[in-house]
């Protein structure tokens, strides 16, 4: 039941090292205090150019409220 025990500990051992000393240089370096972009600058930001489109309606629409599933 227990054979593989000394070969699962290693690995996680090893994995957890590893995600310790090496993980922080995987990661981005940022501001974690950085505020939130707005969202005028998603379209900028995710590098959407013509793919956005921007659909105004009256507050009255039928379609008011719907997702694009409905």
């Amino acid at each position: 039941m227990f054979d593989f025990a000394p070969v699962g500990l290693a690995v996680v051992g090893g994995g957890i090292l590893y995600m310790t000393l090496a993980g922080r240089h995987l990661l981005p370096t940022r501001n974690p205090r950085g505020e939130a972009p707005a969202g005028s600058d998603l379209p900028r930001l995710y590098e959407l150019g013509t793919d956005l489109s921007f659909v105004h309606l009256p507050p009255d629409s039928s379609f008011d409220g719907a997702t694009l599933a409905d």
